[in-house]
């Protein structure tokens, strides 16, 4: 079974710089040229032009064009979070998302727990330990320090309910075990499981341990194999385990499941869906893993896909991808959600009313890569880039800015090379590359 990594860091890569305007042969950096945001229709035959003119660029066969429906801002913003609710005010919201995430399932006391500064978990080592991360302690149950919690003398970060806790405690797991953490504020951290696809597999891929399973890490992608990849708005259906579903009906169920969680605030950011993958759960039915973004006013914020990173140039570049995904195995059911991101505040620093056309983005990326190879044109796409500047300590407050974000493939390597150019003047290139092990499907 291959194990779906999540991409967390990328390393620095030199990469050679050559500027070149394919049209004349000559060694000059293409003009700027900007468009009004309010009036981004393409004309895809000048946009293949361009791409032909560029001498490292090759085919576009498989060219998307994403762009914004409709934008209602876009400029550079300030991100935050706001404050903390009180710890009585964080646990009625955690009751309240638990009951509708599982508006049928009880909650037990016993499986309730909060991490905070008095409330941790530790690990065996060494020769303590039986098999890599058994635990030491867990975290407090809440029920044990309710009244401190209540009054604000405990500290809390996370209310967590784990059913599956065979690894931490005595306490035996019921058959259909189910997992759920938020973070404070909600709509940071968090998570959930289901367990479905966990208790289907039946083992651990990599101990081939019967009946082990892990909710708080483990998912569908966990442990089966990647399938196709479909456009969001495909109107192609997939078996799932219980019927089948319209790729383009799911994904909407999964924006609206996702954007309804009571978060208890107002949220000024919705998720999106930007792309669908199956996995295959055997020879006639697949679960459908979805990798969600957050969304302004319109326009998606950049997202990596799972896989591995190979590079990620110039000391300018953002800094914070946050991978989100939620996994659907019946129809109209999240089984797996991670990363419902809704909570950060956002702050308009800077209109802007133009912006690089799509043509000059060409240009500019293709005159910052090297002309010793010829770059497939497989997707654009307007983002916006986080920019974070305490990662560890502040990974949600920072800014934002939009750019161009272009998808190249290059034969030579079989990698994919996602560029980004600035959208206000051009000056900002940067780029990462990918493992291309997916395919799409229409």
């Amino acid at each position: 079974m291959k194990k779906i990594l999540t991409l967390l860091t990328a390393l620095c890569l030199l990469f050679s710089l050559t500027a070149c305007d394919k049209s004349n042969g000559k060694n000059e950096s293409s003009k700027v040229e900007k468009v009004k945001t309010t009036d981004l229709a393409v004309n895809e035959e000048d946009i293949h032009k361009t791409i032909e003119e560029c001498k490292n660029f090759g085919s576009y066969e498989n060219l998307i064009i994403k762009l914004p429906e409709n934008i209602e801002f876009l400029g550079e913003l300030k991100l935050d979070l706001p404050e903390n609710l009180s710890n009585k005010d964080f646990y009625e919201q955690f009751l309240k998302i638990y009951e509708y995430i599982y508006p049928d399932h009880l909650l037990n006391e016993e499986y309730f727990v909060y991490r905070g500064e008095n409330s941790k978990r530790t690990y065996l080592s060494g020769d303590e330990s039986t098999f890599y991360g058994d635990v030491k302690t867990d975290f407090n149950k809440v029920n044990d320090y309710f009244d401190k919690i209540m009054s604000g003398e405990e500290q809390v970060y996370d209310f967590i309910y784990n059913e599956d806790r065979k690894r931490y405690s005595n306490i035996p797991a019921p058959d259909n075990a189910v997992m759920v953490e938020f973070s404070n504020p909600p709509g940071t951290y968090n998570r959930f499981n289901r367990g479905e696809s966990v208790r289907l597999a039946g083992k651990d891929p990599h101990t081939d341990m019967k009946q082990y399973y892990n909710l708080e890490t483990q998912h569908a992608g966990y442990f089966f194999d990647r399938g196709p990849e479909y456009e969001i708005n495909s109107d192609a259906e997939v078996q799932l385990l219980d019927s089948k579903v319209k790729i383009s009906d799911a994904v909407k169920f999964t924006e609206n499941y996702i954007n309804n969680i009571p978060l208890g605030n107002n949220p000024q950011i919705n998720m999106k869906v930007v792309n669908v993958e199956t996995l295959e759960i055997n020879d006639e039915v697949s679960a459908l893993n979805f990798k969600t973004t957050k969304n302004y006013k319109g326009v998606n914020f950049d997202y990596i896909n799972e896989g591995t990173a190979r590079g990620l140039s110039t000391e300018n570049a953002p800094n914070s991808y946050i991978l989100s995904i939620a996994i659907m195995l019946k129809k109209d059911v999240i089984d797996f959600m991670f990363g419902d991101l809704r909570g950060q505040t956002v702050e308009e620093i800077k209109q802007y009313n133009e912006i690089l056309s799509i043509n000059c983005a060409l240009k500019k990326i293709s005159e910052n890569l090297s002309d010793e190879v010829i770059f497939d044109v497989n997707e654009i796409e307007l983002v916006y880039c986080e920019y974070v500047s305490d990662v560890f300590n502040k990974p949600y407050a920072g800014t934002a800015k939009p750019a161009w974000k272009i998808k190249l493939y290059n034969p030579n390597d079989g990698l994919t090379y996602v560029a980004f150019i600035d959208v206000e003047n051009g000056d900002n290139f940067w780029y990462y590359t990918t493992e291309n092990k997916a395919f799409r499907q229409n």
